[in-house]
């Protein structure tokens, strides 16, 4: 019986700790963060051309709707494998950007544009 006495105020110790940790926290204060959205486009002219003519490739660079100047703009080819770049540019103050590519080999080429910060 003492044995039993003991065991059971043991466990109302314990319960009575963990009701004290459950109910204890501290909370840090909030913070908010806002996720920007990068736009970034691409267009060419003339979309089909005869070997060895040139076609320029156009587009913006934005940051939620304003102009990103002075970024390095990547062009990439992708050759059956893999994207490869091929050409390098900055924006201009208005978020522009352009590359004229000389279309040397005859097919289909599927091009696109990047930029990393």
């Amino acid at each position: 019986m003492k044995h039993k006495k003991i065991h059971i105020a043991f466990i109302t110790l314990f319960v009575l700790i963990s009701v004290t940790y459950a109910v204890t926290k501290i909370w840090s204060n909030i913070v908010t963060v806002n996720v920007s959205a990068y736009n970034l486009t691409l267009s060419v002219e003339p979309s089909d051309v005869v070997q060895y003519e040139n076609v320029t490739f156009t587009g913006t660079f934005t940051l939620d709707g304003v102009a990103v100047e002075t970024a390095n703009i990547t062009l990439y080819e992708y050759n059956g494998l893999a994207w490869k770049p091929v050409a390098y540019t900055f924006t201009n103050s208005m978020g522009m950007y352009a590359f004229e590519w000389n279309m040397t080999q005859i097919g289909s080429f599927d091009y696109k544009t990047g930029f990393e910060s």
